[in-house]
């Protein structure tokens, strides 16, 4: 025995194992950026929720962690935590009204009632515990669960009002709305508002249990309210506390910030009737706070992460433990992706005005995506000379890399032009001084690319549209004139809005410039590869002058997104549907656009248009010529090259995707991995196929070796595209025959009779067909029982 142990282990040690993820996996990337929403210290562990992300400290261990739908959770997007501190659970309540209850053993239940249900405003607004109930204060109404039966739905109540706080207190239950604060004896039945009286006390207030008689109410200030034997309650005021910005339980009884200038820190007794203040440092004054620590000390959550400091009297601070930020991306809306070959890296970031939001003037975030870590490589300071003169990167739109120079990228703004960022430092703006561009209270610089000769084109749209190029020669210019720029002769309808958008093909000399909402157009320009050129030829197409190919008129609302195929041909996602066409031929008074139809197979010769009706709002094409699809509430679609087959379709509930609308995918030009934004943030998923190599060098397979309690795909990658894979025993007999699909083939570690093969080592031959001289051992998969 003591041999075939060391012979395993010999083997295990002769195969370099790779830390590449299984296909048909998801990795859900945590968000934690300036969205904080609340920190509780239970007095092991320390919850914090940033973005609607989950996170953890464990004090103990130390050691961090995010929740996803990936690891524990049931849902995407948190509203709001609360914490049981007498059964040691958490209550997790979603943006959609889901809830889940986690406990500190790391055991998860979810309560759905709320979300399954036909109410109309399902916003859990509070949760409060007593004796073994949960009172769940919600847009609807309230709830109540009942903890010891799985949490099951006890009573409840649909209101016309929604309740902001709800709680138990002895004998009596507290609500508050948005506008005042009720009371009535608990076991009363409570079918209406009616059945409560009115203590007439402020809007939007939360009740903060002490005991059986008293609470302390969170309002536009901060009362103690307390109910005597006869059942009548008495409101003290504390007269010299603003407005409250958090308030929470301790040890040893309350702490709150009090929205002063400067904030203060109120450290309440455990009876609610006396404070004492502390004016919070700077760097703290927009920080959230919780403890349950003995000495009194605090934890503290900021945009920085969080900390464990002690808070003396005089507002100086002992520091115990220093910022700790779980790396995470700090773009909470990735609604442009932007894949960095020549670094392997993707750039992600939010957007300007456009169809996802009509808010303007919002500071930019760009993150880098790099071998599963996160770096914040937004640009500290740049030149503003517009609307803003905060020397801040504001609404950003299309990020393109520079094809000569990895390390720098170009992105387009709302106000001020574009600008141009190496190393993560403005290296030059292109504005209304420099260019061609023009300044109408806006300059919106909303699409950037790069032709084929390194030229770089940016559409002006909204006000005063133009199409302008500066050529690569001038790229390196420190300084610039209009005249160092060529304005291309084709005319950008005035009536173009946001939505507007420019496609370089990269099969062909035609660039396409696309626009929904107002002007609905579809321009091809065909610059001969030239921009400066006199003879540029273009086409123009709106609504009502395009026509598919059965001869029918093809209209669109809102224009969304453009790919374009390995095979050339163009797929355009609008909000009806998908249509492809050959650009090429766009010039010909024969262009027709296709409507690509899926058969029914079901015995008949009929079709549907693929995805008729729905908003396509991204588009994607991978390795072998697929498209990813993402809609603006179907989730994400992918179909085989031509469209003809839907081969998945993955939504929030039969997969790992957070959210149901699509803001953006990329698919990795090195692998099978596929990043897609939602607004709930990135996620990947890795697909079954990848680009296929040029030779078979670099081939290797993954998990490897394969242990018992695998029950996936082996991946072999690197392969040459469509190759034939056969593996073998050690005996030399082909126990299974494959094809990849591009770069890529899957096994399931069996016969072809579908039996598991036994331990042992099997060798992978791979070949560009069955009569390929050049076939031959590629790798080798170590399986074991």
């Amino acid at each position: 025995m003591t041999k075939k142990i060391s012979l395993i282990l010999s083997i295990l040690a002769a195969f370099a194992l790779c830390a590449s993820a299984d296909t048909g996996g998801w990795k859900i990337h945590a968000v934690f950026g300036e969205d904080l929403t609340k920190i509780i210290d239970t007095g092991s562990i320390v919850y914090y929720v940033a973005n609607g992300n989950l996170f953890s400290y464990d004090k103990d261990e130390d050691e961090s962690e995010h929740y996803s739908k990936q690891t524990k959770l049931n849902d995407a997007y948190i509203d709001d935590i609360f914490y049981n501190f007498d059964d040691g659970y958490l209550f997790i309540a979603y943006d959609n009204g889901n809830i889940d209850i986690l406990y500190d053993n790391g055991k998860v239940v979810n309560v759905p009632d709320v979300y399954n249900s036909s109410v109309s405003d399902k916003t859990i607004h509070w949760a409060s515990f007593n004796d073994g109930y949960i009172y769940v204060g919600a847009g609807f109404g309230y709830a109540i669960l009942n903890s010891s039966r799985s949490f099951e739905v006890t009573e409840s109540h649909i209101w016309d009002t929604g309740i902001r706080s709800i709680a138990r207190i002895g004998d009596y239950l507290w609500i508050s709305t948005d506008d005042n604060l009720y009371y009535s004896p608990a076991e009363e039945s409570h079918h209406s508002l009616s059945s409560f009286t009115l203590l007439n006390m402020g809007a939007w207030g939360k009740i903060h249990p002490i005991d059986d008689k008293s609470f302390l109410f969170d309002t536009w200030g901060l009362q103690y309210v307390t109910m005597s034997d006869s059942g009548t309650p008495k409101v003290t005021w504390y007269t010299d506390v603003a407005r409250l910005t958090m308030l929470q339980p301790t040890a040893t009884g309350f702490i709150a910030i009090d929205k002063l200038s400067p904030p203060n820190l109120l450290t309440i007794t455990a009876d609610g009737t006396s404070y004492y203040r502390t004016e919070l440092p700077d760097e703290m004054q927009e920080s959230l706070l919780s403890s349950q620590e003995s000495d009194g000390s605090l934890w503290e959550l900021s945009t920085e992460g969080i900390r464990h400091l002690l808070l003396d009297d005089d507002g100086s601070t002992t520091i115990y433990s220093d910022y700790f930020k779980y790396n995470a991306s700090s773009v909470d809306f990735p609604a442009q992706l932007c894949y960095n070959e020549a670094n392997n890296e993707l750039l992600v970031t939010g957007i300007g005005p456009s169809e996802y939001q009509r808010t303007y003037d919002v500071p930019a975030n760009i993150n880098i995506l790099k071998d599963g870590k996160w770096t914040d490589v937004t640009p500290e300071s740049v030149s503003t000379i517009g609307s803003s003169a905060e020397n801040i990167l504001k609404d950003p739109y299309t990020p393109v890399f520079d094809p000569d120079d990895p390390d720098t990228y170009y992105i387009g703004t709302w106000f001020e032009g574009a600008y141009k960022i190496t190393d993560g430092v403005e290296a030059a703006k292109y504005d209304w001084t420099n260019s061609p561009l023009e300044q109408n209270w806006i300059c919106t610089a909303r699409a950037l690319a790069f032709d084929a000769a390194g030229n770089l084109w940016i559409l002006q749209c909204v006000r005063n549209p133009k199409l302008i190029v500066l050529p690569k020669a001038k790229l390196s210019q420190t300084t610039l004139t209009e005249d160092d720029w060529i304005t291309v002769d084709v005319t950008v309808p005035d009536d173009s809005d946001f939505r507007s958008s420019l496609f370089i093909t990269q099969s062909s000399d035609i660039k396409i410039l696309f626009a929904g909402t107002v002007g609905k157009y579809l321009i091809f320009i065909d610059d001969g590869g030239d921009p400066s050129s006199s003879s540029i030829k273009y086409t123009s197409y709106i609504a009502g002058n395009l026509y598919d190919q059965d001869g029918n008129e093809y209209t669109w609302t809102t224009g969304n997104c453009i790919a374009e195929g390995t095979d050339g041909k163009v797929w355009m996602g609008t909000d009806n549907g998908v249509i492809a066409f050959d650009p090429t031929n766009a010039q010909s008074s024969s262009f027709y656009v296709t409507r690509i139809k899926v058969p029914r197979n079901d015995g008949t010769n009929n079709a549907d248009y693929l995805l008729n009706g729905i908003e396509v709002t991204a588009l994607a094409v991978d390795g072998i010529n697929r498209k990813w699809i993402g809609t603006v509430s179907n989730g994400l679609y992918l179909v085989n090259s031509d469209g003809s087959e839907i081969l998945q379709h993955f939504t929030a509930s039969n997969s790992d995707l957070p959210s149901d609308q699509i803001l953006a995918i990329c698919c990795n030009p090195n692998n099978n991995t596929v990043y897609i934004g939602t607004p709930n943030g990135l996620v990947e998923y890795y697909s079954d196929a990848s680009p296929g190599a040029e030779s078979y060098s670099d081939i290797y397979a993954y998990p490897n070796p394969v242990t018992p309690d695998f029950s996936g795909l082996v991946t072999i990658t690197g392969l040459m595209e469509n190759s034939l894979v056969k593996i073998a025993d050690a005996a030399g007999n082909v126990i299974r025959s494959l094809q990849s699909s591009g770069g890529m083939a899957t096994w399931d570690a069996c016969y072809s009779n579908g039996k598991r093969v036994k331990t042992g080592v099997y060798f992978v031959f791979a070949s560009q067909n069955e009569n390929d001289s050049s076939s031959g051992v590629v790798t080798k998969i170590l399986v074991i029982h």
